[in-house]
This record gives C-alpha cells, structure tokens and sequence, in this order.
C-alpha cells in the first residue's frame, strides 16, 4: 500500500499560452500521473483548468483505476484563454476537497499549479495560496518561463523549496522525474522519453536558486573582506613608512650637531632621499 493523497494538478490556460504550449502542460500532468500509484486506498487526483476563471474538467473519484484516468488527461482540450485569474483557481481547488468530490478525510491534500508567470491580483492570489496552506493543504508552484526568487509562484507556493522552474514549455518534462518522488517517495520514476535538455541550465527546485543567491552573498562577502584587508595593510606599511623617515629626519639632525658627514654642509638642507616600493 502506497500513501493516501488526494492532488488537484491547476493548470493555467491563459491567453498567453498557446495550444502546443498548453500540450506540453498535459504531457507533464499525464507523465507524472504515469508514475504515480493511482487507486482508492493511494493516490486520487483531479484536474482543474484555469484562466479569468476555474474549469474542474474532472472530481478525485470519477476516474479510480491508472488507464482510465491517464486516459481522461490526455483527452483535455484547451479553450479560448483569457486573463489569468489565479486566486480564483486556488479558492476553487480549495473547495474540492470534501467529500462530495471524491476528496477523503484521511489523505494528504496536495495543489499543484503550473503557470506561465503572474495573476491579474497579486494580493488575491497569496491570500487564496494561504487559505490552502492554512487548511493543511500543501501547494507546489510550477513555473515556465523567468522566474527571479520573489516572483508571484513563491507566493503561491508558500517556501521556496516547494517551487520549481523550467525556462520553457519543451522543457517541463525534465520536472518529471523530479517531482514525482516528492508526490509519491514509494513511485519508481525515470527520465521522460525524447526530454529535450534545458541549454546550459538544468531543472532545479527553487532552493537552488537560494542556495546559489546565498553563495553569491558569500562570495562578494568574502570579496569586500579581501578589499578591506588590503587597505588596513596598505595603511600600516604607509604608517611604518613615515615612522621610519621621521627616525631617518631625526638622526640624520642629531649627526649634524655632533659630527657632520663631509657630503653635508652645516646650514644647508640635507639630499632628498627617495624610497621605492
């Protein structure tokens, strides 16, 4: 027996998103599912589409065995597409985990949203993310084009860790493998068939790019430490310097009393003397 979840894949078919783009979202859904270990006591799941608002194309109980529901996933068509209204999406999914949609007491509640970038309401969309987590439902952010650390997905997704970017719709499959251990450890997983590979990057959860804006901090940090050692060594051997002509001035005064050199003449300035570094 596998674990208990129920899992709402929130899918944005937005304007912005075109009908091959929206097929490569399916293809992810599908892939993902595929691995999963689907069935009453395990793992139910349930799609929603969304633009300016939520379109629940099937509940957790409609489809029980794998066939059938990898089936119904790959039967989804897109439509128009307008604005994107995540919030209402968010809330939407929210309100499918009762028992009329198929949803069970005792499984884990898991969101799912893929998106292409930003909602029309900021505000609404990380209120409606927080009402989820606040009902014990854990939420993962996929995003697909440029994503900084504090876009909108962090939001949604609530932590960073939860959050996972791909630079393009042709590389969302390399998420696969990826995420389908986080939503079920006991699944066996393997990379997705004809996976096109991301050109100098590779598919990473958000914590990387953590990790890697904290070893940036480190190094400049290291960096302005290394700037600032060596203007306190410049000072002190510029100090030392002038401590050594001071002394030099000195004796060379105290040997014009008591016994002047032949090359000095009494009265007259002493040769400058020039030190190089």
């Amino acid at each position: 027996m596998g674990i208990k979840k129920d899992i709402v894949f929130l899918i944005d078919t937005s304007s912005s998103i075109s009908q091959t783009q929206f097929q490569h979202s399916i293809d992810f859904v599908y892939n993902i599912t595929n691995f999963l270990r689907i069935g009453t006591q395990d793992i139910q799941v349930s799609v929603v589409l969304y633009d300016k608002k939520p379109i629940g194309v099937f509940d957790f109980d409609t489809y029980i065995t794998k066939q059938s529901l990898l089936n119904a996933i790959k039967h989804i068509h897109k439509g128009i597409g307008a604005s994107t209204n995540t919030a209402k999406a968010l809330d939407y999914s929210r309100a499918l985990f009762n028992l009329q949609n198929g949803s069970r007491s005792n499984a884990e509640k898991v969101v799912v949203t893929l998106t292409d970038g930003d909602s029309d309401d900021r505000i609404s969309t990380k209120h409606a993310a927080e009402l989820l987590r606040n009902n014990n439902v854990t939420v993962y952010g996929v995003g697909v084009g440029d994503f900084t650390h504090g876009s909108e997905i962090f939001d949604i997704a609530g932590k960073s860790a939860n959050v996972y970017t791909v630079g393009g719709f042709d590389y969302i499959c390399n998420l696969v493998p990826i995420m389908v251990p986080v939503l079920d450890p006991s699944a066996t997983h393997h990379m997705v068939n004809n996976c096109p590979q991301e050109p100098s990057t590779t598919p990473h959860s958000a914590t990387i790019l953590v990790t890697n804006y904290s070893a940036k901090t480190s190094s400049e940090d290291k960096g302005k430490t290394g700037v600032i050692a060596g203007v306190t060594a410049s000072i002190s051997l510029l100090s030392l310097l002038l401590l050594f002509l001071v002394l030099r001035r000195k004796c060379s005064r105290k040997r014009k009393i008591e016994s002047p050199p032949d090359d000095i003449i009494v009265g007259q300035a002493p040769r400058k003397t020039t030190f190089t570094n």
